[in-house]
């Protein structure tokens, strides 16, 4: 017997690791051809050579699946890349994209990806996430993206639903204003990145979005910029901090400058579960009173429900400390959701529960504001639509809001059609 390979000292650990698993792997599949003939018993060895093909790569993926845990994403892609040398499986050209996305191989990454969506022998569920790894490789490469979408609103400003509400302990009628109609408007978003690193782990961002109705008192315009960091040793961390600004001639300008940290507990699969802080200080032009210290903590996950549709899951807690204490609050929100295909289109029907607390009696209305809202919506999105290279998208929401203050009770219905760049 021939002595076994010694990989030279000075090869850094993580080469010598690949070299060894991709010697070994080369070394299992030769016999499989006949080039290497080991003498294994009958009751040992499998009835046919398709059996031992199938014993072999299962071994290979295995050793795949644990490279991949350990965070050696080239070795990974380098033994599904192999598999898929012997035989096609849209499983392990999944794993061989997931791979190379860790690894940094961005473009790589995507072309495997779409050869995987493009293979027809994906479950619904993995077809969407998917999607979102395509979203994240491209803020990694750059892009350039928007969307407008048509919007109805029949109570655009928020406006009480009430008839009365008390103030300063009298009790005054409500007159709706007359921009607070069912009206209809335009909404604008332009999204924008490009990596400022060699190795694609920090990109610049922004976002324009201006809203544009039919009354003049109603447009709004936000610029969100900022840097998003993630670190090459933690590929489940993503850092950013930004300055969102916005200008609306109702609601008052604001300039809200934030930093956040986003992490994913499982690397392999970024997308299942989701946890972030972020923290920020939201000042606003004209009503200094107002000025707050906004923390938030928010967890989210995806879970597939057998092949064909996916629960989506959220709670979002929130401390924010006003300059005044009766405008400083704390809410929880709950959010769920079931996604299903119906032909070819998407379809999610969910709702979001949220419960606001604040910190002292409101001066102006004599009493401590405690709010419940909910919202119901229904979105319909199709991938497979590619009119112009744009994506539709309609949806329909009902939102309610129970105030113990009768001023911030209100209802409202809203209709959104779609068209976007991404999909």
């Amino acid at each position: 017997m021939s002595a076994p390979l010694a990989l030279p000292s000075k090869l850094p650990v993580n080469f010598k690791n690949a070299v060894g698993l991709l010697l070994t792997s080369l070394v299992w599949l030769n016999s499989y051809a006949g080039e290497v003939k080991t003498e294994v018993s009958q009751a040992q060895a499998p009835a046919t050579e398709e059996d031992r093909l199938a014993q072999k790569l299962q071994s290979l993926f295995v050793m795949g699946g644990i490279a991949l845990q350990q965070g050696d994403y080239p070795l990974a892609a380098i033994i599904f890349r192999e598999i898929l040398k012997q035989e096609y499986s849209p499983r392990v050209e999944l794993e061989l994209a997931r791979a190379l996305f860790l690894a940094g191989e961005f473009s790589a990454s995507r072309e495997v990806f779409n050869s995987a969506l493009d293979s027809g022998g994906l479950p619904w569920p993995v077809k969407q996430k998917i999607y979102l790894y395509l979203q994240e490789i491209d803020n990694a490469v750059g892009f350039v993206d928007f969307s407008i979408a048509l919007i109805s609103d029949n109570n655009p400003t928020n406006f009480t639903s009430k008839k009365e509400v008390n103030i300063l302990g009298q009790t005054q009628s409500v007159n709706k204003p007359p921009e607070n109609r069912v009206s209809q408007g335009l909404n604008y978003k332009l999204l924008g990145g490009v990596p400022i690193s060699s190795n694609l782990l920090t990109q610049a961002y922004a976002t324009l979005s201006v809203r544009d109705f039919e009354q003049n008192i109603l447009d709004s315009y936000t610029l969100d910029t900022g840097i998003r960091y993630t670190p090459a040793e933690k590929r489940n961390v993503l850092l950013s901090a930004g300055v969102e600004n916005h200008w609306n001639s109702q609601s008052g300008n604001y300039r809200y400058p934030y930093a956040s940290v986003k992490y994913s507990p499982k690397i392999t699969d970024q997308f299942s579960q989701v946890i972030e802080y972020s923290i920020g200080r939201l000042d606003f032009e004209k009503a200094d009173h107002l000025d707050t210290t906004l923390q938030t903590v928010a967890g989210n996950l995806i879970v597939p429900i057998g092949e064909k549709s996916r629960f989506l899951g959220g709670l979002t807690l929130t401390h924010s400390h006003a300059r005044e204490k009766p405008y400083s609050y704390q809410s929880a929100a709950l959010s769920a959701a079931v996604e299903i295909p119906v032909n070819a289109w998407n379809v999610e029907v969910g709702g979001r529960y949220t419960k606001a607390d604040y910190g002292d009696t409101d001066p102006l209305f004599n009493q401590t504001r405690n709010d419940k809202k909910t919202v119901w919506h229904i979105n319909l999105l199709n991938r497979e639509i590619d009119w112009k290279s744009l994506t539709p998208m309609i949806g329909i929401s009902f939102e309610q809001e129970e105030s113990s203050i009768d001023y911030f009770t209100y209802d409202k219905v809203m209709i959104t059609a779609e068209l976007r760049s991404y999909r």
